[in-house]
């Protein structure tokens, strides 16, 4: 007797999901987080608006390069879509990410002849950059920070700085005069962590001895140190106004070049609930990314996420015309997705799952009879691709999630998860 285990390329019983279905775009932190990376390259199906949403936003960018704007990018899809992991992998194809293992991101993922054509040429312009391509990603949070802060803070982690602006602005003088370095071996060779001690830089003592070894004429004792810090990088925190948020980050990026900014990729996850938030958030969406679309010499690249098309409501219809390139995820891209991931088939049992298919097709064809989402004829060609979901239950779930209030998303489950679970459900029961 088949188990309906024994049908599965990837069976269920022997597999989880290592981002339990949500795709996380912040940056890899530990052994886990790492295998989590390399399990969402190697499974990314890179096909239909996966593909052409890549092809799309590689060409944009190779197409405005040097021009004076380099327009940004919307990628929009309902919860469980997978807009976070399509632009995650993007993130990651982009700066051809070495993983601990000694495996790139490019190798890892299985990708078309155009995108690999594409990623050479992206890497080409790193050549004559002097400097490879480098990326940032994170989620906008509700924190009560403002845009620019929080945007800050993505791009500083990213780039081994403090995220905080006062600390980050003294690593960059620290690299300007060219201490960096060596303050950073002093403080860890007496004990400290570096982050932590430059993130209190105008108290902390580990700090001010260390700038003192690497620069004695800088001042007399470490008080003296301390005072000039506060005085030229004051700590107490205020809103940057765009202008200034758009002056740092390009010293963060040439930071990250060794003096050139390097053909950058920035994801913004969750900008639409962001937008959301708060009153006037629209307004600094706007005036951030047409600063950075048209500052930066073309260099620097965009890309946000959200549930909705920009047309959808009369907010984000107030920045449609700061994100010119679009990607849409559908249901059919999804459904692609499921089907390579977590449903295909041994070939070889397919035969023995059509014939059990075909013996019941009656009641199948009746299921939620009378509904928008009943059985149509369309779905007796899916029906092997789908099971052990039915067609019409697969497209009540759909509905379900592309229903949820934003506000609740993150607390459902993806498609993925459902379906992972439905198959470890059923799979020790008989095919049918």
């Amino acid at each position: 007797m088949t188990i309906n285990n024994e049908l599965f390329t990837r069976r269920p019983l022997d597999f989880e999901i290592p981002n339990d279905g949500v795709a996380n775009v912040d940056r890899p932190d530990d052994s886990n987080q790492w295998k989590v990376l390399e399990y969402e390259l190697t499974s990314f199906v890179c096909e239909g608006e996966y593909e052409q949403g890549i092809q799309r936003i590689l060409d944009s960018y190779i197409r405005h390069r040097g021009s004076t704007i380099q327009p940004a990018v919307w990628v929009s899809g309902f919860y469980g879509s997978g807009k976070s992991h399509l632009v995650r992998v993007l993130q990651h194809l982009w700066a051809d990410t070495a993983l601990p293992n000694g495996a790139s991101a490019r190798g890892l993922a299985n990708l078309p002849q155009s995108i690999r054509d594409q990623l050479i040429e992206l890497t080409t312009i790193g050549k004559r950059d002097g400097v490879a391509p480098w990326s940032a990603a994170g989620a906008l949070d509700k924190s009560g920070d403002s845009l620019n802060a929080i945007f800050l803070a993505v791009v500083l982690g990213a780039a081994g700085l403090p995220s905080r602006v006062g600390p980050a602005q003294v690593a960059l003088w620290l690299a300007s005069n060219g201490n960096l370095d060596a303050v950073r071996s002093h403080v860890e060779a007496n004990g400290g962590d570096f982050i932590e001690e430059i993130s209190e830089y105008h108290i902390s003592t580990r700090l001010a001895d260390a700038i003192l070894a690497a620069d004695p004429s800088f001042a007399s004792n470490g008080a003296d140190v301390r005072k000039a810090l506060r005085s030229q990088f004051p700590p107490e925190a205020r809103a940057l106004s765009t202008a200034e948020t758009v002056s740092l980050l390009r010293k963060v990026l040439q930071y990250v070049g060794g003096g050139v900014i390097p053909a950058t990729l920035i994801v913004l996850d969750e900008v639409q609930e962001y937008i959301n938030s708060g009153d006037g958030h629209s307004a600094e969406v706007r005036y951030l990314v047409e600063s950075v679309s048209r500052e930066l010499d073309g260099r620097v690249l965009l890309v946000a996420t959200g549930q909705q098309e920009l047309t959808a409501d009369a907010t984000l219809a107030k920045i449609q015309d700061r994100f010119t390139v679009k990607v849409v995820l559908k249901n059919q891209d999804v459904d692609a997705v499921v089907r390579r991931v977590l449903l295909n088939k041994e070939p070889a049992e397919r035969p023995t799952l059509e014939k059990t298919l075909a013996d019941v097709a009656g009641p199948i064809s009746r299921q939620l009879v009378g509904s928008k989402i009943q059985h149509t004829a369309q779905d007796d060609n899916d029906l092997v691709d789908d099971y052990p979901l039915l067609p019409s239950r697969r497209r009540f779930w759909e509905s379900v999630l592309r229903q949820a209030d934003a506000g609740r998303a993150g607390q459902l489950r993806s498609q993925l998860r459902i379906v992972h679970d439905a198959n470890r459900l059923v799979a020790k029961k008989p095919i049918g």
